[in-house]
């Protein structure tokens, strides 16, 4: 999505599963994603998110908002392993009680996250996680909290400023 806000030309290559058993080997940690650029390969998807903020301006306008786009961004990084199976499993209708896994995998995962990420909105007052400009934190909680409410409709009950977000 940052090339794209940055308007900058990329390839987006996908990878099936019968190319991946030749292509794994080739990477630097035996997993996806993978940056491609100048004959490097970055892997991770959180330093690939980094380098790529840095460059195309959604890390923050300084060093301190930087540091707290990045303590965000890991808070998230928390959240997200917390609720990516309950999601998944969600939308492929793989739970027999939508609700009940919701209440046990999404809600207390909620109840970290969304306090702080609240008083971050508010004290940015601007509609992003820090400061007044889109960084690589809003892009990644916006993108996935809206996946939250396609599957979960009520994910923001409770909490209408930080649906703000998405």
């Amino acid at each position: 999505m940052m090339f794209k806000l940055a308007d900058v030309p990329f390839e987006d290559i996908r990878i099936f599963e019968d190319e991946w058993v030749e292509l794994k080997p080739t990477t630097p940690f035996g997993q996806l994603p993978v940056l491609e650029f100048d004959g490097h390969k970055l892997a991770q998807s959180f330093a690939i998110n980094r380098y790529l903020a840095r460059k195309f301006g959604f890390a923050g306008n300084d060093p301190l908002e930087e540091a707290f786009v990045d303590s965000i961004a890991d808070a998230f990084n928390d959240f997200f392993r917390e609720t990516i199976k309950t999601v998944v499993a969600a939308a492929n209708d793989d739970v027999e009680d939508k609700e009940a896994v919701y209440n046990e995998t999404i809600v207390p995962a909620k109840e970290k996250l969304f306090p702080p990420l609240r008083q971050f909105l508010s004290k940015s007052n601007s509609g992003y996680v820090v400061g007044k400009s889109l960084t690589w934190a809003d892009l990644m909680i916006s993108n996935y909290f809206a996946t939250c409410e396609a599957i979960f409709p009520h994910f923001f009950d409770g909490y209408t400023s930080t649906s703000r977000i998405t």
